[in-house]
């Protein structure tokens, strides 16, 4: 028998044998199913199970509870795999060849040492474990958070040792592992210096003295402090260095233009990753009311969550796309420094108490538009207008990418 797919990481996605999507549309239900499956055949008693999602209940009705969502969760199997729902009167476990779990192949990656498996272990992460879910149930939300930060820090150490152990070799591999790494925690000095590092060996000194000024922007928001002595002598060293290009290149300027009015020459582009990549900029704020910056953020904020959902997306991080809140974007050159093949923009402007938000995708190698539209609302219930914009948004986005994909894919020569 063919093992079902179970994706944890940046939302859920469960899988049949065939490959096709098998809906839980109860929270509780697909935390339920994933909990047990990461105790790996582990027999998990009922009485805990029913505490971890039904806890504003008494006991008889948590434990009735819970015997039907195992129930239900059963019903979604084919009859040869529901014999592997191990479930007695006391405890609950799945055999361990039910559901290939991605947070467990993650981690026995992770612990295999191999630079080569930890590296393709890392691809699994596409975000925060269950990303997304809520189950208003306190126990179970403090184990999802201890998870999640398990998780989260697990991977940021390991993006550590692979960027060290890539240092020494070509550039792209190490700017592309760096760059994730500053995904996770846009705090890493140890990220930023390396990225100044490679970029000033690859002659990119104006990235290079970029990256400076985001690690410095990075640990005053997030942290309050400065950057340490030595990424600050690395800093000088390279602003000292003597210059290539011409003495102004380095001014500040548009994203993607020269002093002398040009288009500049785009720098080398990150390598693009396995699957679909896709950055959200911040959306603009046009109303000229700066108190609806917080709106506007949060649309973007939503639809790079909601993205983060499909296991076969990968979705930048908000830490790096809203590097470029504020500026003059170039579409093509963002794409090649985050190394996305497409970008989601977008602008929000209020009258009165109405508001309209307009959204395009476009593919960053040739600045196409693939898709566009405009949304239209009342702020009397701000959170339910963004929940209603951002799954239009999303549920937009998201077959237009894998569209795209097809279309690029057909285009290629044999």
């Amino acid at each position: 028998m063919s093992t079902y797919r179970l994706d944890l990481f940046g939302g859920f996605a469960l899988r049949d044998e065939s490959g096709a999507p098998i809906t839980i549309r109860s929270k509780k239900g697909r935390c339920l199913l994933g909990y047990v499956a990461l105790a790996q055949g582990q027999h998990k008693h009922r009485v805990l199970l029913a505490g971890l999602l039904w806890g504003d209940r008494d006991d008889t009705h948590a434990r009735r509870s819970l015997s039907q969502e195992l129930y239900r969760l059963r019903g979604l199997f084919s009859e040869e795999a529901q014999a592997k729902f191990y479930l007695s009167e006391d405890t609950v476990s799945f055999a361990q060849d039910l559901l290939e779990v991605d947070v467990v192949r993650f981690e026995r990656g992770l612990d295999s040492g191999e630079l080569e498996t930890v590296r393709e272990a890392l691809d699994l992460y596409t975000g925060d474990l269950l990303a997304g879910l809520e189950t208003g149930q306190e126990v179970c939300e403090d184990w999802l958070r201890d998870e999640r930060e398990r998780l989260r820090d697990r991977a940021i150490a390991a993006w550590h040792d692979v960027l060290r152990a890539q240092m020494e070799g070509p550039a792209e591999p190490a700017i592309e592992s760096a760059s994730r790494l500053l995904a996770l925690d846009a705090t890493s000095e140890e990220a930023h210096r390396a990225l100044m590092q490679l970029y000033e060996k690859s002659g990119r000194r104006d990235l290079a003295l970029r990256q400076y000024k985001k690690c410095a922007e990075a640990l005053s928001a997030e942290l309050g402090i400065k950057p340490d002595a030595s990424t600050r002598a690395l800093h000088e060293r390279i602003s000292a260095a003597p210059q290539t290009q011409d003495a102004n290149a380095d001014k500040p300027g548009p994203i993607g233009s020269a002093p002398n009015g040009e288009v500049a020459k785009i720098d080398q582009p990150l390598p693009l990753p396995s699957k679909p990549s896709i950055a959200v900029l911040p959306f603009s704020n046009m109303s000229g009311d700066p108190e609806q910056e917080y709106f506007s953020d949060g649309i973007a904020d939503d639809i790079i969550t909601g993205l983060s959902r499909f296991g076969d997306l990968f979705v930048i991080s908000r830490n790096s796309s809203f590097t470029y809140k504020g500026a003059a974007v170039d579409i093509k050159r963002v794409g090649r420094e985050l190394g996305v093949r497409y970008v989601l923009e977008g602008s929000v402007r209020k009258a009165g108490n109405r508001v309209r938000i307009n959204a395009q995708l476009i593919e960053a190698e040739t600045d196409n538009h693939l898709w566009a539209d405009k949304y239209d609302g009342d702020l009397t219930d701000i959170f339910d207008l963004q929940d209603e914009i951002t799954a239009s948004v999303v549920g937009a986005v998201q077959p237009t990418v894998f569209l795209a994909e097809i279309e690029r894919v057909r285009r290629k020569h044999p």
